[in-house]
């Protein structure tokens, strides 16, 4: 079992530029997007467990809030055919419960604190993968969530790259910039304290490069 910190990795609002060139199509894209979550739970090493969180998002176009839950394991999918291993999937077999919805969202922009408040629309549902079902069990509409967060932690620099490249076909480079504190503070489900195990307030920067030859 290995503590969650972080789920959401949050790609939108990307601001894209696309060019013709001799060899093929080059693309160029670069965005960026600041985010204030708490989360809550375990995972196991296929992304089973009870786990969840609550978050919220500014981007170029907007903000976002949402909600994400599940109680639910990750098993082996036989794809009808037991006996036969190759086409076999891992999928989810549980409770899913998922919320979005409106409101505000500031974030300092040195990322010392951070407030979410809005209203959300949560579905339930019992997800099946392994027989391709998913069953609404209950709606819930204009549920009222808070987050007011404080920063606890210096803040904590991290880059990601990926580098994929097929010869004669494709070349893809990405890189992810983040500037992320830990934070502790208040967050509220429909009146109620939402009990979490982390914070999060976040400022994150991604370029990505394609070029088919």
């Amino acid at each position: 079992m290995r503590r969650l910190l972080l789920l959401l990795a949050i790609i939108a609002g990307l601001s894209i530029a696309a060019t013709p060139a001799l060899a093929g199509t080059v693309t160029n894209s670069r965005g960026s997007n600041m985010t204030a979550q708490v989360v809550w739970g375990t995972s196991d090493e296929n992304g089973g467990g009870r786990l969840g969180g609550i978050y919220g998002d500014i981007e170029s176009w907007g903000t976002t809030i949402g909600l994400w839950e599940q109680d639910a394991q990750v098993i082996a999918c036989h794809n009808g055919t037991p006996a036969d291993l190759t086409d076999d999937f891992m999928g989810y077999v549980g409770t899913m419960r998922d919320g979005n919805g409106e409101g505000a969202v500031t974030v300092a922009a040195d990322l010392k604190t951070a407030r979410v408040a809005g209203v959300l629309t949560i579905t339930t549902a019992e997800v099946d993968y392994c027989a391709g079902t998913y069953l609404v069990t209950s709606v819930e509409t204009d549920v009222p969530v808070l987050l007011e967060l404080v920063a606890t932690s210096r803040p904590m620099p991290s880059v990601d790259v990926n580098h994929e490249r097929l010869a004669s076909v494709y070349n893809l480079h990405q890189i992810n910039h983040m500037m992320s504190r830990y934070a502790t503070g208040t967050a509220m489900l429909d009146g109620a304290p939402y009990q979490f195990d982390s914070g999060l307030i976040s400022h994150n920067h991604w370029t990505d490069h394609y070029n088919e030859h």
